[in-house]
């Protein structure tokens, strides 16, 4: 997916509609976000493979697993279950709804790290994830979509570089 691309459909997607938290119920949407996001960030001393960490689970991981086939990021796309040393083994790791307290610990392992965090629902975003899903759920179709909001603090924090772009076209906030 080409950058031109993903700000495109970045900058078609509504504002969300209501801050209530409903899991996306959408995978092709969830998974356009998440490679949209993926596409307007920068590694330090990229890998050449860029290396998705995916829980075993879920019904939006298989999308993103079987998607990352398919997507053109420029480099090639290395996709594997979470691994316990996720902060030297991951790029970018995404969570379901966080429900134990495992994910919430990796999380914080990964804070500050080089490690692109996207999880689904504000309560990501306020337990320090970097981009979490949002999904108004209401309404007509076209407003009930995937959409997602960045943590400023994390984002700022993390030695990736994120392109204002894309935090332009997020819900700003910490848990919005």
């Amino acid at each position: 997916m080409s950058a031109l691309l993903a700000l495109t459909i970045f900058a078609s997607m509504d504002d969300a509609r209501s801050a209530d938290d409903i899991a996306p119920t959408n995978a092709s949407n969830v998974v356009t976000v998440v490679w949209g996001i993926i596409s307007y960030v920068r590694w330090p001393g990229e890998q050449k493979s860029l290396r998705i960490c995916l829980p075993k689970d879920g019904v939006y991981a298989a999308a993103i697993r079987e998607s990352s086939k398919v997507v053109d990021l420029g480099r090639p796309i290395t996709v594997r279950t979470i691994p316990p040393d996720a902060t030297n083994a991951c790029d970018v790791v995404y969570f379901p709804v966080m429900q134990n307290d495992e994910a919430s610990s990796l999380l914080k392992t990964l804070i500050n790290a080089p490690v692109l965090t996207i999880g689904e629902g504000s309560a990501f975003c306020t337990m320090g994830g970097m981009f979490c899903l949002l999904s108004s759920g209401r309404g007509s179709a076209k407003n009930s979509g995937a959409k997602f909001a960045a943590n400023l603090d994390a984002t700022s924090r993390s030695p990736l570089r994120i392109s204002p772009q894309v935090l332009r076209l997020s819900k700003h906030g910490r848990g919005r």
